[in-house]
């Protein structure tokens, strides 16, 4: 019996929070389906990392069918569901999920989920709210747009927790400074052009970046950007690009596995995220976390509900020209470095699965009514 049980793969966070929930005394298990390509374990086995200190193949579990998965889960304690990934693995076994003997829930949402699929028009839509609604707890990031879901659906349970993010043991090493400034966009290109609906509350604004790029390199900047060609928005992306003919300042690439995407971050100057969005997730914290600045927006009102007055030290832009303004300042190396080390320090204070995970032990033992320290069976890491 383990007293945690994650499900819901979303970039091998569910193997994160695992190794986080480990550390802090509590037994857990991963929930991931079987297939016979492996990829399940491809995540864990991939790369020697800060989440494979303490997780081990002992706490993943590749559940067969529907019904394997329900056999497994209903002997947690507590499950914590990423991104709807349990309604994926019991699909129309899901409802089986009320029933008394069945653990309490947890969910954890994304932004995406939080700020968009809650208000669509369709059954899943109705069945995620539902879900949200009988669950034990909903852990959610302050988004500004994910404020004005959680009361228009009357969502009362939810509570804003800081979530514990990947942490490098060591400094990757990268490139050695060059002349160039070197910006990687890892974020999806999305600014509703193919994707329109009026579901749809923000995007990525990527197409803002991309313009104030080209302004600051005709103006003398002496700099690259990378780019993933990724989005809704991507074609969309090469076209501003072929037309302003500036192709040669441009690298494109395609899916990146998790040891190439931690290379291009270590091989990077400065990290691009969203300009809509306003809120700091997963790619601001990795990139953060290896001490890249980030240009991302934030909506520091929102974000002191998490974060009090320590607001990560981002290069906050929205509009293009507070985009162009911030790549002007990156032009200097001495303050990326700066920049970076303030980053990477902010996030050990907010994101270190060691520190981080008070609130979640609170509510855990609230929930199950369990005391945390009568149950640690597994030793924490040092």
């Amino acid at each position: 019996m383990f007293q945690v049980g994650v499900i819901g793969r979303i970039v091998g966070y569910d193997y994160i929070l695992a190794e986080s929930v480990l550390k802090n005394g509590l037994s857990c298990v991963v929930f991931r389906p079987h297939d016979k390509n492996g990829s399940g374990l491809r995540d864990y086995c991939t790369r020697k990392s800060s989440f494979s200190e303490c997780l081990g193949k002992e706490n993943i579990y590749l559940f067969k069918t529907p019904l394997d998965l329900f056999r497994q889960a209903k002997k947690c304690r507590l499950i914590i569901d990423i991104n709807l990934g349990l309604l994926s693995g019991l699909r129309h076994l899901f409802f089986l999920r009320f029933l008394p003997f069945f653990p309490p829930i947890i969910n954890l949402t994304t932004g995406s989920d939080i700020m968009e699929l809650i208000a669509q028009k369709r059954a899943l839509s109705c069945l995620y709210r539902f879900h949200l609604k009988t669950s034990s707890l909903t852990w959610t990031a302050p988004y500004p747009h994910a404020l004005k879901n959680l009361i228009r659906y009357k969502i009362f349970n939810a509570v804003f927790l800081r979530y514990p993010y990947y942490l490098e043991r060591q400094e990757l090493t990268g490139r050695k400074p060059g002349e160039e400034i070197i910006f990687f966009h890892p974020s999806h290109l999305d600014w509703k052009v193919n994707d329109p609906g009026a579901h749809r509350v923000s995007a990525k604004g990527s197409d803002r970046f991309i313009r104030a790029f080209i302004r600051a390199v005709r103006e003398g900047l002496k700099a690259k950007c990378v780019i993933l060609y990724r989005g809704s928005d991507r074609d969309e992306a090469k076209k501003i690009i072929r037309a302003e003919r500036m192709e040669d300042f441009f690298i494109w690439k395609g899916h990146l596995t998790r040891d190439e995407l931690f290379q291009q971050y270590a091989d990077s100057d400065v990290v691009v995220d969203q300009f809509d969005v306003g809120g700091v997730g997963m790619i601001s914290c990795e990139a953060m976390s290896v001490g890249k600045p980030v240009l991302v927006y934030l909506h520091q009102d929102s974000a002191r509900l998490l974060y009090g007055q320590d607001l990560p030290p981002i290069l906050n832009c929205s509009s293009e020209d507070e985009i162009y303004s911030q790549i002007i300042k990156c032009g200097d190396r001495d303050y990326i470095k700066q920049k970076g080390e303030e980053c990477r320090a902010w996030v050990f204070r907010n994101h270190d699965g060691r520190t981080c995970m008070d609130d979640f032990l609170f509510y855990y033992s609230l929930i199950t009514g369990d005391t945390v320290k009568d149950y640690v069976s597994v030793k924490p890491c040092p």
